[in-house]
């Protein structure tokens, strides 16, 4: 049975590269065959793949400021040079993710906090910055939008909520459902194919909990710009 089990569950990197395969047909899609829906709708796995992913790295990493600063300033540098050479001003999703786990990481801080006055703190400045990522958004194009920002934020309240849920396989965990309902809630909220990004449910309900296979530590990271240099230019040969 256990066998079984092993053989039917997926590791956070298996999880991650099928994100990354997802996320580049979107992209293609989206620059360089922009009339095939089918392609878009294969890339809506990408994003809530990652953003659960970024609420299991804000709860693992023994380093949670550098965690954020990674991301932001990865964030920050390919924003602007997508602006200087579309002259367009757009936050792409390492920005939205930067915001959840600012989030994440005062939840989190609220909860170790033993006194009152504190805790109070912690989440006062978790509600103020809630309000001002929505009134960012709301002035600027960010990719996803507010509550993009809020899916990885979900599970973790969730998480918080049900401490005492141990569950090796994510479809009997809490976490899980709150999760589907911050999909829900994001697709409603955008419209068109987005809907299809709730199939990516099904892959992470299978995920085991585990890192899985070893990658180079920052491989992921670098994949983001570079994918998105090389269809980029492709697009324009094309």
């Amino acid at each position: 049975m256990a066998n079984e089990q092993r053989s039917i569950s997926l590791s956070g990197n298996c999880l991650k590269v099928l994100a990354a395969v997802s996320m580049v047909i979107d992209h293609t899609g989206m620059l360089i065959f922009p009339e095939n829906e089918i392609l878009r709708i294969i890339g809506r796995l990408a994003f809530p793949i990652f953003s659960f992913m970024i609420c299991e790295g804000c709860k693992y990493t023994k380093k949670p400021l550098d965690y954020l600063l990674r991301i932001l300033i990865l964030g920050i540098v390919t924003t602007a040079v997508s602006a200087f050479a579309t002259g367009d001003l757009y936050f792409n999703s390492l920005i939205t993710f930067s915001c959840s786990i600012l989030l994440i990481l005062l939840l989190f801080e609220a909860k170790k906090r033993k006194d009152r006055a504190s805790k109070a703190a912690c989440l006062l400045l978790f509600a103020s910055c809630m309000v001002s990522f929505w009134l960012f958004t709301k002035r600027f194009t960010v990719d996803y939008g507010f509550f993009g920002i809020m899916l990885p934020v979900f599970p973790c309240i969730s998480e918080i909520l049900f401490p005492a849920q141990k569950e090796k396989i994510l479809l009997f965990d809490p976490r899980f459902w709150a999760f589907g309902a911050g999909l829900l809630i994001l697709s409603l909220d955008i419209g068109w194919i987005q809907p299809y990004c709730l199939l990516s449910l099904a892959p992470l309900a299978l995920y085991n909990g585990q890192r899985g296979f070893k990658m180079p530590k920052y491989s992921f990271y670098i994949f983001y710009p570079l994918h998105m240099v090389i269809i980029y230019l492709i697009s324009m040969i094309v």
